[in-house]
Order: structure tokens, then C-alpha cells, then sequence
């Protein structure tokens, strides 16, 4: 619906830029984030949120929540020094403002921005707390989120039976709850680890159920990371021609 509607919600914001409602303008571009994440309309979004974030520096929840917004398409278009940034600065926001949900936001995004950095350790700590505080707002589908992002840690630093463990736990946790973009993601991250177990037939299993889900979606780059991922599979079983393809 947000897909359909999403040259209404450009001219909106082009208003509430154009008329200078600059904070109506980091509240909904901060609510657009995921969308924005999750349809492919990183560059678009980016602009959007900075632009925002540039009219209205003072530190207000919409600002904190903007941050965290703009920390979320930075890291995902692998802007890693500008989503620390983005998300450090909201942290501070939201706990000057006593807001858990908020701090635990911007805690996932520090600890996604540490693991590119090989800080490991400081990064599962910060992810920790990040899941408890989630669940204590009760927003178990973002503590699911996060939990993946903890597993992404321990499959960075060669623990894969742990990261295995979490993987498949929050698999079944993401099907009880019908989110179905937790599982797709999820089925993507046992398949590497069934790459490395050189259980290749599995790997290529998980990839296809995966790749269906997230076209289903309009899950753009989603499609291309788990495509890469099977081109990867298929070269490490020596099948070199439809790796390449």
C-alpha cells in the first residue's frame, strides 16, 4: 500500500519541506525508514531523512527517531561511519527522553555498525541489552530483528553452532508470529552456514525458499544479496556454470 502510495507521500513531504514544517518532516520521514529499507529506495530515502535531520537539529524525539531512521538506510547501503553517527547521536536523545523502545533502537544500530568495525565482543553486549530492552517495550518482531543481528556476530567470529542456535530459534519464533521477512532473512543466514558445513543441496534449499519470499516482497536488494549467496554455494561445489549465471 505504502508502494502505491508513495508519490503521495513524496509530495507531502516536498509540502512540509517547501512550507518549512521541518518537524512534520522528520516525523514522517522517519516513519517511511522501513519502507524506504525494505522496498529498495535507499538513495531516495537517504536524501530524504538528511534533509530533514539538516532543517531541525534540535534533539527531540521526532529528531532521535529520524536518526535512528537514517542510521538504518546508511548501514544498509554500507555507510558504516554515517550510521554509527546517525545512531550514536539518537541514543544520547532518547535517553535524555526515558525512552526504552528508542534506546534499544539505537543500540541495534550501534551494534550492526560494530560488527563491520571487528568490534565483536562491545558489539553482543550492546545487542544484548538491545533485545531486553525491546522486549521489555513489547516489540518482540524488532527483538527478532536484533537477535539476528546477534547471531550475525557469533557466524563473524567462527562460532557457528551458536549461531546456528539462534537462527533456528528465531525462525520458529518469526513463523508463530507470521513475520515472514524475519524467516525469509533467517533461511538466508542458515543457508551460509549449511555452505560452510559443505552441505551445499541444503544451502541451495534454504536460498530458493528464501529468494521466493523475499521476490513475494519486492525485496530488492534482499533478492540480490540471497542470488550472490547462491552463486557462492554453487562455486564452492565446483558448479561454475550456473554460479556465474
Amino acid at each position: 500500500r505504502l508502494e502505491r502510495e508513495h508519490d503521495n507521500l513524496r509530495a507531502g513531504l516536498d509540502e512540509l519541506e517547501d512550507s518549512g514544517e521541518a518537524e512534520f518532516a522528520l516525523r514522517l520521514s522517519a516513519a517511511l525508514a522501513d519502507f524506504w529499507e525494505s522496498r529498495g529506495h535507499l538513495a531516495e530515502g537517504r536524501r530524504r531523512l538528511e534533509g530533514a535531520l539538516d532543517a531541525d537539529k534540535r534533539p527531540t524525539a521526532s529528531r532521535a527517531g529520524a536518526l535512528n531512521g537514517a542510521a538504518e538506510l546508511a548501514l544498509a547501503a554500507g555507510d558504516n561511519a554515517a550510521g554509527r553517527r546517525h545512531a550514536e547521536e539518537a541514543l544520547a536523545i532518547h535517553r535524555a527522553l526515558g525512552d526504552v523502545w528508542g534506546v534499544a533502537v539505537s543500540l541495534q544500530r550501534i551494534g550492526y555498525a560494530l560488527i563491520e568495525e571487528g568490534e565483536r565482543a562491545k558489539a553482543q553486549r550492546l545487542l544484548e541489552e538491545a533485545v531486553r530492552g525491546l522486549l521489555e517495550a513489547g516489540d518482540e518482531h524488532l527483538a527478532l530483528w536484533t537477535t539476528r543481528t546477534l547471531a550475525w556476530s557469533y557466524h563473524h567470529a567462527g562460532d557457528l553452532e551458536r549461531a546456528r542456535a539462534l537462527h533456528e530459534n528465531n525462525l520458529r519464533q518469526a513463523r508463530s508470529l507470521g513475520n515472514e521477512r524475519v524467516a525469509a532473512a533467517t533461511l538466508g543466514s542458515l543457508a551460509m552456514i549449511a555452505v560452510h558445513d559443505d552441505r551445499i543441496d541444503d544451502a541451495l534449499s534454504l536460498l530458493t525458499e528464501s529468494l521466493r519470499m523475499w521476490r513475494d516482497f519486492g525485496g530488492r536488494l534482499e533478492i540480490t544479496i540471497d542470488l550472490c549467496h547462491a552463486a557462492h554455494a554453487l562455486a564452492f561445489a565446483g558448479r561454475t556454470e550456473p554460479a556465474t549465471r
